[in-house]
Formats: structure tokens, C-alpha cells, sequence
């Protein structure tokens, strides 16, 4: 399973992508999270302005809640289907596959390593450019830090990573129930811009995103569980079944 990951992890067209995903996750969320707060920054520098830790954890607070969201839906999940897309697809669409699946691993083990490549890279591409963001946006106040990284901020933040994960599993289930990167890369977009539309933002992943804009989320919400885990995990069981059920393309 190591060996088959850390192949994942290496592949370079994956590596291209992974990296652009953190240059334009840390423009979109570094840019939203500064702009609003650029002058409270500086006033605090240059005029000893002395800020209470409920008044920073506040704004600070809420901007991560409005912009996390909105940044994470039309950037993140773009990135996500991509790199989903190319790791679950692209060796089989060049034949490489035909090569890979004639070492002594089972179709589902390769399906999981591949899972796990991707959620580790959605992981890293999400988290990196915002907490580097939060600091070096905070770094005039960074005695404040502990304050905007409370417990309702890892609560936003947990539940836009349940909703990315999602956006994971069914890229990688649908990746073995359609042929070809574009239907894959289409059928996936396709499915996570309907929940922005239909329903009134009570269809994953959107939901997800949209219950991270309250104020102080709750992890144990219905919705959060079925949405966050048990579609996920239920996406993953059928697309090991799928791996196992078909050929190699």
C-alpha cells in the first residue's frame, strides 16, 4: 500500500496540479482573508490601538467564515474533481494501467491507495495556504493567534474538509462507473454545481459549506453526519465493489 501511494504522490502531472492548487488556494483565501482587515492590522501596529481578543477573534472569525466557503466551493472543489479526476483516470486513459494492474495488488487496494493519495492532497492543499495565511495576515497582532483559531474556527474548517472529501469519493466512484477523464471530470462538476441550485443548499456538498457560515456549527448535526460521513463512506464501499466488478479501462 506504501509503495502504491508514494506512486500516486510522485506521478508528475499530479505534482503540477497539487501545486498549482496550493498557489491559488493561498491567493483566493490570503487575498479575502487580508483585504477586509488590512487596516485594523495596521492601525494596531502604528497606533497601539489595543484590540480585545473577543473583538480580533470576531472579525477575524467571521471573515474566514465568509470567505473559507465561497473560496472553497468554486476553487477547491474545481481542484479536487481535477486532481481526482487525473489520479482515478489518466494512467488508465494512457495505458499505463494495463502495466499497473499486472502487479500482485488487488483492483480494490489500488482504489483505496489512490483515495488515500488524493484526500492527503486535498488535505495539504487546504490547510497550508490557510493557516499561512492566517499568519501571516495576524503576524502585527500574533499574540492574538490563540484567539482566531478557536474552537468555532476548527469547526468551520472540519466541516469544509467533510464536504471536499466528499467531493473526493464521488469523483473516485464515478471515475470507475464512467470511461474517460471527460466524462468523469464533467459527471463530477456536474453533480457538486446541481447542489449550489436544487434543493436550497440542502444537497452535498453545498450544505456542508453553507452550515460552516454559522456562526458556531455543530459537528453532530444530522445533516453533517450523512452528508460529511456516511455518503462518503458509502461512496468509497461502491467504488471499491466497482473496482473489483470491471476490467482495467
Amino acid at each position: 500500500m506504501r509503495a502504491l501511494i508514494s506512486w500516486e504522490l510522485n506521478r508528475p502531472l499530479v505534482v503540477m496540479t497539487f501545486f498549482a492548487g496550493l498557489v491559488m488556494g493561498f491567493i483566493s483565501v490570503h487575498s479575502d482573508y487580508l483585504g477586509p482587515y488590512s487596516t485594523v492590522h495596521v492601525i494596531s501596529a502604528t497606533a497601539s490601538v489595543e484590540l480585545s481578543s473577543f473583538s480580533l477573534s470576531g472579525n477575524a472569525f467571521w471573515h474566514v467564515l465568509k470567505s473559507l466557503p465561497r473560496a472553497g466551493f468554486s476553487v477547491y472543489s474545481f481542484l479536487v474533481i481535477l486532481l481526482g479526476t487525473l489520479i482515478f483516470r489518466h494512467d488508465r486513459d494512457t495505458g499505463y494501467a494495463l502495466t499497473l494492474y499486472t502487479l500482485p495488488y488487488k483492483k480494490s487496494k489500488i482504489f483505496l491507495a489512490k483515495l488515500v493519495s488524493l484526500l492527503f492532497l486535498i488535505v495539504m492543499m487546504l490547510y497550508f495556504p490557510l493557516f499561512l495565511s492566517v499568519f501571516l495576515s495576524s503576524a502585527t497582532v500574533a499574540g492574538h493567534i490563540p484567539f482566531i483559531l478557536d474552537e468555532a474556527f476548527f469547526k468551520t474548517l472540519l466541516l469544509i474538509t467533510l464536504a471536499l472529501v466528499y467531493v473526493a469519493t464521488l469523483t473516485a466512484f464515478l471515475s470507475m462507473v464512467l470511461r474517460g477523464m471527460f466524462p468523469t471530470l464533467i459527471g463530477s462538476y456536474l453533480i457538486v454545481h446541481i447542489s449550489t441550485s436544487i434543493g436550497g443548499g440542502k444537497l452535498p456538498p453545498f450544505s456542508l459549506f453553507i452550515r460552516a457560515t454559522e456562526i458556531n456549527p455543530s459537528l453532530l448535526d444530522s445533516s453533517v453526519v450523512l452528508h460529511g460521513i456516511f455518503l462518503p463512506l458509502l461512496l468509497i464501499i461502491l467504488g471499491v465493489i466497482a473496482s473489483e466488478r470491471r476490467d482495467v479501462l
